[in-house]
């Protein structure tokens, strides 16, 4: 009987040690670490270093372009139950900095990938101009000026042109005198590095159309025009923002209010902003509705008042002025309301303002407390609730709207750079998980060893003018200035067709132009392009010297999955480099 129960009593622990082994396991599942990511090209970067030992999971479940991603409700709980998340920054999402802020201690450890090579920094539009114009003045081709004139003033019309340049930018330089509306320089840059002594270089706004040119006197000047890199020009797909992105009411009862605008990742989402203040009396949202149509036409003028930074709005209108917000120097920049007398004010702005919030409210009164809306609309389709902004709830949405950024933002298409990009996940994961330090790190030198392979065959495919027919690619996405300094290529950005949207007629006849006119025999576009868009382009760039029409070939930004699962970073960026060869005769 003893014996018996002794079996008894043996058998029975034996179950429940087998039972407390799969209790085990399964809260060995479900403590399983996660590291969320934000884009396609991060979770490459991310997925290739933690191999099995975590999960990766990117905050988009769907395939959305990163420029319009905008995070559910439910993509930020899975943000704030993760434990890390891998953004790129230079502004690339965002979404990422406002979303963190609202989430505010309950944010997962926030790690920026981006990262260059040592000794070489960040590709700033700027600086890409500057280097362009101090080569030209130094060593041409530019067409020296004199213009020697009576003592009376003199005045030329001039449409801008320029024939010793390829890029098709026109241009304006008008000084002062009264009569005329005078064009002031956006940007005044002194004794620039690269640049012959005293050079002094003014960045203007430019737009097509005829310019004039005002002078007194004797002048003798040099004339140079070349294409300001443009930013990362976006727009939403299919939303149709209008004239403006945003509007909103709000109720007034204080005599002066702050406007704000931050630099978000390191950036302004623009150097500019257009807004439209209409007064009411009925700060409501059926009177958005009714104020759209004198608001579009208004922001649309030529003659919105300038307000630089640390400036004062004054002078509203009854029926509604228009107001240019441009940004200073630093990370912050802030404009005084004068709202005397008002009781209620419409906001019509070119762009939705939470883009350029990083940690403070857009809006607020003369006692520094927030104020907000009474009713808003987002006509980009985007649309952001404040609440407290101590953590709201629900879904929080950044609007982009027509992106224009101090830096390209594209550094991971440049595989070294890349691989400094593997160093600063390789840190991150050993500091947050060191118990698969090993893993990790086995996993990174192999990542970065074929980053090397990369790098070396682009060398040998794409290696020098000597070899290639052409080094000069025409793409329809400006993204490729981190690829085009390191091997030595020159990209030059095509008009009017979206890299990811479906272009109007208008669009594809835009392009059409271009092709025809600068004589393009090869147009490389992205993956996700429309077909219908490039097979109408072939169609009617045929003709008699190019019976076939325009040659197209593809790039891959890795900005959205790809269409075959079965690439990754190394294969599709083998693949644009195959078809830089194929495009360039090299």
């Amino acid at each position: 009987m003893n014996t018996r129960r002794t079996a008894i009593l043996t058998a029975l622990i034996m179950l429940f040690s087998s039972l407390a082994g799969c209790l085990d396991r399964d809260e060995e599942t479900v403590e399983e670490k996660t590291a969320m990511v934000s884009t396609y090209h991060v979770e490459q970067l991310v997925s290739s270093i933690a191999g099995d030992a975590i999960n990766v999971e990117m905050m988009s479940t769907t395939n959305v372009p990163v420029h319009d991603y905008e995070p559910s409700a439910e993509d930020i709980v899975r943000l704030q139950e993760s434990d890390i998340f891998f953004y790129h920054g230079l502004n690339l999402e965002p979404w990422v900095s406002s979303t963190l802020s609202t989430l505010g201690e309950n944010a997962p450890t926030s790690v920026q990938t981006h990262a260059m090579p040592s000794g070489e920094v960040d590709l700033a539009f700027e600086t890409i101009l500057i280097s362009d114009l101090c080569d030209l003045i130094s060593e041409g081709p530019y067409e020296s000026t004199t213009l020697g004139h009576d003592e009376h003033e003199d005045h030329t019309d001039e449409t801008s042109t320029d024939d010793t340049n390829t890029d098709d930018t026109t241009t304006d330089e008008d000084h002062s005198h009264d009569g005329h509306h005078n064009a002031e320089a956006e940007k005044i840059i002194t004794s620039p590095e690269g640049c012959p002594t005293d050079t002094e270089i003014s960045v203007f706004h430019m737009e097509e159309g005829e310019h004039v040119l005002e002078f007194e006197g004797d002048h003798s000047f040099n004339m140079a025009v070349l294409k300001m890199p443009g930013g990362h020009a976006h727009h939403h797909h299919g939303h149709g923002a209008g004239a403006f992105e945003w509007a909103g009411m709000f109720e007034i009862s204080d005599t002066s209010h702050t406007w704000s605008m931050q630099k978000v990742d390191g950036a302004y989402a623009d150097q500019s902003m257009r807004l439209v203040l209409i007064p009411t009396t009925t700060p409501d949202e059926p009177t958005i509705h009714t104020l759209e149509d004198a608001a579009s036409t208004l922001i649309e003028a030529d003659d919105c008042t300038v307000v630089e930074d640390t400036e004062s709005i004054t002078s509203i209108a009854s029926d509604g002025s228009c107001f240019e917000l441009h940004v200073g120097t630093g990370d912050d920049s802030s404009y005084t309301i004068d709202t005397t007398g008002l009781t209620g004010l419409a906001v019509f702005a070119q762009h939705v303002p939470i883009e350029f919030e990083r940690d403070q409210h857009y809006l607020k009164n003369s006692a520094g407390e927030d104020v907000e809306p009474a009713a808003e609309e987002s006509t980009g389709g985007g649309h952001h609730d404040h609440g407290s902004h101590g953590g709201a709830e629900g879904e929080i949405g950044a609007e982009e709207g027509e992106e224009a950024f101090e830096y390209d933002p594209h550094s991971w298409l440049d595989p070294l750079a890349f691989k400094e990009q593997a160093k600063v996940v390789l840190d991150a994961l050993n500091s947050a998980f060191p118990e698969h330090e090993s893993t990790f790190t086995s996993n990174a030198e192999s990542f970065m060893s074929q980053l090397d392979s990369l790098h070396a065959d682009f060398l040998t495919t794409l290696p020098s003018e000597s070899t290639c027919k052409d080094t000069k690619v025409i793409a329809n996405h400006n993204a490729y200035s981190y690829l085009a300094k390191r091997y030595d290529l020159k990209f030059i950005s095509i008009h009017g067709l979206d890299p990811e949207g479906e272009p109007s007629a208008a669009d594809i006849a835009e392009a059409v132009e271009e092709i025809k006119e600068d004589g393009i025999t090869v147009l490389f576009v992205e993956e996700y392009t429309s077909v219908s868009a490039v097979d109408s382009i072939v169609q009617q760039t045929t003709s008699d010297t190019m019976p076939s029409g325009v040659s197209v070939q593809y790039l891959y930004t890795m900005e959205m999955a790809p269409k075959d699962s079965s690439d990754d970073y190394i294969s599709l960026m083998r693949k644009s480099m195959n078809n830089l060869k194929d495009g360039l005769g090299c």
